[in-house]
């Protein structure tokens, strides 16, 4: 019997990687109580109402990841729970290709986009009331691109996963001790990856030689995930403003398909009918609160972050049939009755069938707590801003880093950042910052990934080698350009300075 289990989208939490905007990251994410350009969409849509008139940010952050695993096995028998001790097999402490110690993996792709582009219109019909819409890009590391025949190769090969969500909102300020933003959100989720999985179900034969792995494509899709946004903000006294912003979770339920290549040792295999694909994932609530002290020339804030990754127990996989029309008793007489599972073809002349089973990947994580800090000077008033910030954050996940893998190469973190915008004009400000997030390697002994989960129907032990031991060695890099125009600000300046009749 073959089983499977999936890689999910590198998102956040630990892997939201703080975060959109490049006035943002350059002040290390601490923007929930300023939020006074069009970012705040993102970090707290209350912000919004602090302008007057039509805007538009254009914004582009470019991500650099340098993601590494030298795996390690443990040499020990891995014996599922609950099984006989003569069950096990043995997990390798080496590469049983070569004789020689596993070598260290890299991620090729280490490039990735993250646009932002958001337009508002403040003062509509009513003063203080704003209505915006905006696209708001992933803020985590999609992109895989490993070695088909390394170490890492049970976890993934390759992988372009995608989220991204757009939406519209109103924002009202009533005075300056209560603003109001609500941005309605729909998100879209796809993923396209493969890994390798193993074609053999007992003794040596699951100890990774090259000639019985198969390779398992997943293309799966959700174009509707809804969210919300929602913030406040107000000004108790002249130097000091306060921001509050919770992002709903976004609950993917994907669908897709299922392609499959056999392993050398089993070249005819195949699948006996079409195949569906059901991969589910929660993208947590976060709860952002700042307090920002304000001054003629310059600000600093401090923002605490809240990601309810503790909710987050694993990444649901399940494998069918999905015109529910096929079994092997239709074709034998004999097998599981169950027309909703997915079945192989073993030697591809319909006289032996395998049900695929899909295991749910095990993620437990914790919650992520994150404090914030950053300020902006005005060193050339209404012509040049520096800005400077940074962050620590927790790790999502369990403390042993038991479930940590390649796919979310990220634990606790030290963020610093810093950035500048020039006021062009009163219509134009361009904007450029940086964000380096620096995180200790990660040594995973006692990991709980497998290389493959070989049960019955009805038995949920896990039977397989142990795939994230090793070390794991990772660093990012942010850099953000992005332009915010403001097309009748010139106008509003001028005749604000007119002489009145």
């Amino acid at each position: 019997m073959l089983t499977f289990a999936a890689p999910s989208v590198a998102w956040a939490g630990g892997f939201e990687v703080p975060d959109l905007g490049t006035v943002g990251i350059g002040r290390g994410g601490a923007f929930t109580a300023r939020a006074d350009n069009l970012s705040a969409f993102h970090y707290n849509p209350a912000g919004l109402a602090k302008q007057s008139g039509p805007h538009v940010l254009l914004s582009g952050n470019a991500v650099y990841l340098s993601n590494r695993f030298t795996r390690s096995g443990s040499g020990e028998t891995v014996v599922p729970s609950g099984n006989d001790p003569g069950v096990g097999v043995l997990d390798p402490a080496m590469d049983v290709n070569t004789g020689d110690p596993f070598t260290t993996s890299e991620n090729d792709a280490q490039f990735g986009p993250s646009p932002l582009f958001v337009f508002s219109w403040g003062d509509v019909g009513v003063k203080g009331l704003s209505l915006q819409a905006g696209v708001v890009p992933p803020v985590g590391f999609g992109k895989h691109r490993w070695s088909d025949t390394g170490p890492q190769r049970y976890t993934i090969t390759d992988g372009d996963f995608l989220f991204f969500a757009g939406g519209a909102g109103v924002s009202y300020r009533v005075n300056r001790y209560f603003s109001v933003g609500a941005n309605f959100l729909v998100g879209r989720f796809t993923a396209d990856f493969k890994l390798h999985t193993r074609s053999s179900t007992s003794g040596a034969q699951l100890n990774e030689d090259l000639p019985d792995d198969a390779i398992s494509t997943v293309k799966v899709a959700d174009r509707f995930v809804p969210s919300a946004n929602l913030g406040v903000m107000s000004q108790p006294l002249d130097f000091l403003e306060l921001g509050l912003s919770v992002r709903l979770p976004y609950r993917t339920k994907a669908v897709g398909t299922l392609g499959y290549v056999p392993a050398a040792a089993m070249a005819d295999a195949t699948l006996a009918s079409k195949s569906r694909v059901d991969l589910t994932q929660t993208f947590p609530t976060v709860v952002r609160a700042g307090a920002r002290y304000v001054h003629a020339r310059f600000d600093i804030e401090v923002d605490y972050v809240f990601e309810n990754y503790a909710s987050v127990d694993e990444v649901g996989v399940k494998f069918s049939n999905p015109d529910g029309d096929f079994s092997p008793a239709d074709e034998l007489g004999i097998g599981p009755d169950d027309p909703d599972l997915l079945y192989l073809d073993s030697l591809g002349t319909g006289q032996a069938f395998t049900p695929l089973i899909a295991t749910p990947v095990p993620l437990r994580f914790r919650d992520v707590h994150q404090i914030r800090l950053g300020s902006d000077v005005e060193v050339w008033p209404e012509h040049l801003t520096l800005r400077a910030g940074g962050f620590v954050a927790s790790s999502a996940y369990p403390a042993n880093h038991a479930t940590y893998t390649i796919r979310f190469p990220y634990s606790n973190q030290l963020g610093i950042g810093g950035g500048m915008t020039w006021h062009v004009i009163d219509e134009l400000d361009l904007s450029a910052g940086f964000l380096h997030i620096f995180q200790r390697d990660v040594t995973v002994s006692a990991g709980q990934a497998q290389a493959n989960s070989f049960r019955p129907l009805d038995d949920q032990n896990i039977y397989g080698n142990i795939v994230n031991n090793g070390r794991y060695e990772m660093s990012m890099h942010i850099f953000g350009l992005s332009a915010e125009i403001h097309p009748l600000a010139g106008r509003a300046r001028r005749a604000s300075k007119e002489p009145r009749p």
